[in-house]
């Protein structure tokens, strides 16, 4: 159950990363190092094809420990696309925190506190190097700028999003865990009046 979440999440991830790669590189006119970028969500979208196999087609129950290599695949492709599109400097560099919050709520505090370490060691990496974004020197620096605080609404909106409907989604299992235990209580007490 847990998995097939991160499957459709990743689904969305590909989805929005290749629209925003085409449209700043199509519609922005910013030249972006494309075949790093197409390869690595190429990569992601097998990794998600290998996921759903798992979790549709194989009968493989899910663990903890590939729950948080999925997340680790997640940190790094991100990591990857930053990389080339800018580094620190891209408004999206926040949506690293993403697998971080899922993963403190999906994994045991072990793991978690790993992928936080991990999350942590890329953040710092996209610090010191990065290939920074070219921009036109023609732009008026308020294009520039305007663009930024544009991209960093998205960022919010987006992860704004993201949090949210995982959190509403954890909060209806622990509900829909909560409604079963009633009913199996219940039954539970019916069938001790009938022997009784």
């Amino acid at each position: 159950m847990r998995q097939s979440y991160l499957f459709y999440l990743r689904c969305i991830a590909i989805f929005g990363q290749g629209i925003a790669i085409t449209f700043v590189h199509f519609v922005l006119s910013i030249p972006l190092p494309l075949l790093p970028l197409i390869l690595t969500l190429s990569i992601l979208s097998l990794c998600n094809f290998h996921l759903a196999y798992r979790i549709y087609f194989s009968g493989y129950k899910e663990t903890d420990e590939h729950i948080a290599i999925q997340l680790t695949i997640d940190l790094f492709a991100l990591t990857i696309l930053l990389f080339f599109t800018g580094g620190i400097e891209n408004p999206f560099v926040f949506l690293l925190l993403l697998p971080l919050v899922i993963s403190a709520a999906m994994l045991p505090i072990g793991y978690a506190v790993a992928l936080l370490m991990l999350g942590g060691f890329l953040f710092t990496s996209l610090m010191l190097d990065y290939v920074p974004l070219a921009i036109s020197p023609n732009q008026p620096l308020l294009w520039s700028i305007n663009w930024y605080i544009g991209g960093i609404w998205i960022c919010f909106m987006l992860s704004a999003l993201l949090i949210v409907s995982f959190i509403a989604y954890l909060a209806y299992q622990v509900r829909q865990s909560q409604q079963k235990m009633i009913q199996m209580k219940e039954l539970q007490y019916r069938q001790e009046q009938i022997l009784a």
